[in-house]
């Protein structure tokens, strides 16, 4: 009788998110892609998202959401999670 021998091929990595709350996030997450061999992509505000992103970490911007207004120097600040 003859044996019957599965082949599989191994799992696609999976994608890993990080909510980013302010610009320090960025570098940590950057430099752990990096030491993980992983692709980086950013999603601001809720939309751009890539249809693949199996070895990808993705930075996602959405809780950036802070606005800040000076009255004195006429000058707003605005998160990159606004919608």
């Amino acid at each position: 009788m003859a044996s019957r021998v599965a082949t599989t091929s191994p799992p696609s990595p999976q994608p890993a998110v990080v909510g980013a709350v302010d610009t320090d996030d960025f570098p940590t997450a950057v430099r752990r892609a990096v030491a993980h061999d992983r692709k980086v992509a950013v999603r601001a505000a809720g939309h751009g998202l890539y249809a693949d992103l199996g070895d990808t970490v993705l930075i996602s911007t959405t809780r950036m959401d802070t606005v800040q207004v000076d009255l004195h120097t006429r000058t707003a600040r605005v998160g990159a999670g606004v919608p």
